[in-house]
Parts: structure tokens; sequence; C-alpha cells
């Protein structure tokens, strides 16, 4: 016998109700163990879309998956987890500063679509990209993350040439420094090879690229 609409409705909707239950912060605390002395959840953690103001503290948690926590109302990351094995996205919020943010994070790192006015506060390493893309009020790029193992985003924002320039020296971009999300005025000159931004910018400014760095959890 096949279902009714209200029936299959029913389960339906009582199916996504069990999903955002497993995310929602009363039940979150029991995916929270203890594996060598550390606060580990595996599996990937999801908050997006739940009006959050404030983010449970997951300060002293490693997350084994990814982390989001985009489409909310969040001001600040406070609270995030410390290490993210996954991506971590937190675009479409209320941050004005990265403040919180995870140390570690191995896959990609989305911020965009914020109101950042700096990126203190960036996690030290991203395995891959790094979006920091639409954020209008954005002149900066300091505090960039020491190592990016994918590609940068920063279009539609304020950051000069110079600063990008200037800042780019102080971290190590393995992709492409100027990667495009949009159209083709989205930067203030044509996109270049990592390897000629890098020229360029020693140009500017004779820094050294970062030597080694630690990371302490």
């Amino acid at each position: 016998m096949l279902p009714t609409f209200k029936s299959f409705y029913n389960n339906t909707l009582k199916t996504l109700k069990e999903s955002v239950n497993l995310n929602s912060l009363p039940d979150f605390k029991d995916r929270i163990t203890i594996e060598n002395g550390e606060k580990v959840i595996r599996g990937s953690v999801d908050f997006s879309y739940q009006q959050l103001t404030e983010l449970p503290d997951l300060s002293d948690v490693k997350v084994l998956g990814g982390f989001n926590c985009s489409y909310n109302r969040l001001q600040t990351l406070k609270g995030a987890p410390k290490y993210v094995s996954g991506n971590f996205y937190c675009s479409n919020n209320q941050l004005q500063t990265l403040k919180g943010a995870p140390k570690y994070v191995s896959g990609n790192f989305y911020c965009n679509s914020n109101q950042l006015q700096t990126l203190e506060g960036a996690p030290k390493h991203i395995g891959v990209f790094f979006s920091c893309d639409n954020n209008s009020q954005l002149t900066t790029l300091k505090g960039l993350p020491k190592y990016i193992g994918g590609d940068l985003f920063w279009g539609f924002t304020k950051v000069t040439m110079e600063d990008f320039y200037e800042n780019l020296l102080l971290s190590d971009v393995k992709g492409n420094p100027m990667a495009r999300i949009g159209d083709e005025g989205e930067y203030p000159q044509p996109p270049m090879s990592n390897e000629e931004a890098y020229a360029r910018a020693g140009g500017y400014k004779l820094y050294n690229t970062p030597s080694d760095y630690t990371i302490d959890f």
C-alpha cells in the first residue's frame, strides 16, 4: 500500500527534526569523548541556520570532521573548536574579526560574506583554500594565516594591491593568491600566478616568507 501524502510529509518532517536535533545544543555534549586525554568529537558538526548569536564553548575540543556555523547572527567565533580536520564554515554572519577561530583547519576555511574589518584571529594553518571575499569593510589582509595550502580568495573587499603585497609576504600561499570568484572586475588588476605574485611582492618590500612555525593546542 502506497503511503498517503500526509503520512509521507509527516515522516519527512520527523526525519528533518531528528536531523536538526542531532546537532542542536542540548544533545551536542553527548558526542564529546576523551581520547588520549583530549576532548574529541568525531564526525561533522552543523550549527548552520540556527539563528545563533553565540557558539557553545567547544574551545578545548578537537573536531575530527567539518564544522559549520554559517547563516547565523554570530558577531564572534568565541567557543569554536581549537582544531578542525575538515572544512570550517562561518560565512554569512555578522563577524567583524576572526578571534576565536580554530588554530588549525585541515580543509577549507570560509569566512566570506561577513562584516570583517580585520583578519585578526584567523587560523595559523589552513590545509586547502582561504575565502575572505565579499567583506566590503575589509581594508587589509593583516592577520592572514601563516600557511594556506590552496588558493586565497579576497575579492569584493577594499584591500589594496599595496596591502596585498605587504601581507602576502608574511604568509605562505601554495595555490593562487588571487583566485577568482565572480566577474572580471573583481580585482584591481588581472590575477597572477603564485610565483609572479611573490616576485612582485618581494620587489615591493624585502621580506622573507615565514619559516617553520609551531601551533600549540
